[in-house]
């Protein structure tokens, strides 16, 4: 019978509460912060920690949780964009760490699709790493589903995008997967160049 604007407020005292009550354990109370906070009004903390919940199930390989963790921040984000200052930035760190989820699961149809829907923001972004990790985990995707020559593209993007700003983890990741893609299109003196490289 509470209003929900009433309800909104208690559900953020009840997670500011936690917060300072259980610093020293923060973790352990990963979930409940975001199902506060996400009910609440802050949702760039329900994201934050949603995407701690998504972290915390991953490490443990309880990958459905993190799938579901990672697809409620997905949804705040996108339902409720204009209340995110980085927004962009923040929606593709989420797509990035996804990725990891769907890749153990093997679903990767449904990732190309997310990916691609959101190819646009990527254009935006002034973060050299996410940017160049969203170009590995399409190309990554895409050899999955051998679509081969799509993938190679996206994955030399990622490896220009590296190469320019010398950011060495896309480096890695990106020569880490052209070796897989060029090995699957017999290009296999490039594959032993790049596993160098990686």
């Amino acid at each position: 019978g509470i209003l929900i604007k009433d309800r909104r407020a208690i559900h953020e005292r009840v997670a500011a509460a936690m917060e300072a009550i259980f610093r020293s354990r923060l973790s352990g109370f990963y979930e409940t912060l975001a199902f506060h906070y996400a009910v609440g009004q802050s949702f760039d903390k329900a994201v934050d920690y949603l995407m701690k919940s998504g972290r915390k199930s991953k490490q443990r390989y309880a990958v459905e949780e993190a799938h579901r963790y990672y697809q409620q921040a997905y949804g705040l984000l996108v339902d409720q964009s204009e209340r995110f200052e980085q927004g962009a930035t923040l929606l593709i760190q989420v797509l990035i760490e996804w990725f990891f989820v769907f890749n153990v699961r093997g679903i990767f149809n449904e990732m190309i699709v997310l990916l691609k829907r959101h190819e646009k923001e990527v254009a935006t972004l002034d973060n050299v790493f996410l940017k160049g990790m969203y170009f590995c985990c399409m190309g990554w995707a895409l050899q999955r589903r051998e679509a081969l020559e799509e993938s190679h593209a996206y994955l030399t993007e990622a490896l220009r995008i590296a190469e320019e700003s010398d950011e060495r983890r896309v480096l890695a990741y990106a020569c880490g997967c052209l070796v897989w893609t060029c090995t699957d299109l017999g290009r296999l003196d490039a594959a032993i160049e790049y596993g160098r490289r990686a």
